[in-house]
């Protein structure tokens, strides 16, 4: 029997399995018991005979052997370089047949290729147009730091990865032990996101300016976004085309929709007296205004509340501008 391998595409329309991969449906029985690899035409994958068989038409001496003669000529340009290797900084994109999805490499590929032509691809963008037909969904699997490798040495075994958390809607990091485990494991946390996007509520996407596009060129805008670390939503410059769905014309636009339930103080009912009535001078964040505004309260403590001594205070919390990464997903 075959191992069945789930969640991948079959091959392309168009795209014919080699005659030397095909098994015969007349072959006779084979009782024999040696490691034989077939293709497995539907999976997309050389798979190993769960019980050994016999040499015959359709099976090869190794998983190489099969990925060669039959795996890699299905993916076409899609088939993987053979050695990557220079230390020129320029990122380049491939698709790995292994992990079923697209991958950065900061560096150069040699020029050795596998036999059919396995191609590099200047973006993200153009690797998954042309190869995600072969791509298996990793966000949909477990996340699986693998195993320890007994022939490597125990400093190299460990390695940080990233993981997509299906349950919290995140890329995480992941402390990969260097052997088995699964797809759900990307090299660069810059991959996780936008392979795993599709799975993500719009609150929890990273914030992306986009690129610069046609009357837009020059003419960043401010926006909001929602940033689940602080549970806030903060402002950052969007240069008009691409990004994704986390900015929000207005800040009002961007609390209602992501930091109802936030414990952030900004994001909470600052419980106003009739009048502004009170002993103590106090400002407060108008997440509908956008706006750190005075007032009075006849408790002293801002303790865990939308209270804050000096508008600069008030400022500096709750019109914040987002410090982490923007440029996600346009590289």
């Amino acid at each position: 029997l075959l191992l069945t391998i789930a969640g991948l595409t079959a091959a392309a329309p168009g795209t014919e399995v080699p005659g030397v991969c095909k098994i015969p449906e007349d072959q006779p029985p084979c009782r024999a018991n040696l490691p034989a690899w077939v293709y497995n035409k539907s999976a997309g994958y050389c798979e190993k005979l769960a019980h050994g068989g016999c040499y015959k038409p359709g099976s090869f001496f190794s998983e190489e052997d099969c990925n060669v003669n039959c795996r890699d000529p299905v993916l076409g340009l899609c088939a993987a370089p053979v050695k990557r290797s220079c230390g020129s900084g320029s990122k380049q994109y491939f698709f790995d047949p292994e992990m079923r999805q697209c991958s950065s490499y900061d560096g150069c590929f040699s020029t050795g290729r596998v036999s059919n032509g396995g191609k590099t691809f200047s973006s993200f963008k153009d690797c998954n147009d042309t190869c995600e037909r072969f791509a298996q969904d990793p966000c949909l699997l477990s996340q699986d730091s693998g195993k320890d490798c007994r022939e490597e040495p125990a400093a190299s075994r460990t390695k940080t990865w990233f993981s997509f958390n299906s349950e919290k809607g995140v890329c995480e990091a992941l402390n990969y032990k260097g052997c088995a485990g699964n797809r759900n494991r990307f090299r660069d946390e810059k991959d996780c996101w936008k392979v795993c996007a599709k799975h993500m509520k719009t609150c929890n996407l990273p914030l992306s300016s986009g690129y610069a596009c046609g009357h837009h060129k020059g003419k960043a805008v401010r926006v909001y976004g929602y940033n689940p670390k602080s549970e806030k939503c903060e402002r950052f410059m969007y240069k008009g085309c691409g990004g994704n769905n986390n900015k929000f014309r207005t800040a009002r636009d961007c609390w209602n929709t992501c930091a109802r339930a936030s414990s952030n103080n900004c994001a909470k009912d600052p419980n106003l007296n009739v009048d502004g009535i009170g002993i103590y001078q106090r400002y407060y964040y108008d997440r509908g205004d956008d706006k750190c505004k005075f007032t009075r309260f006849f408790t002293k403590s801002n303790d865990g509340k939308n209270r804050f001594y000096t508008v600069t205070e008030c400022q500096k919390e709750c019109k914040a501008y987002y410090k982490g990464e923007t440029n996600w997903m346009e590289d």
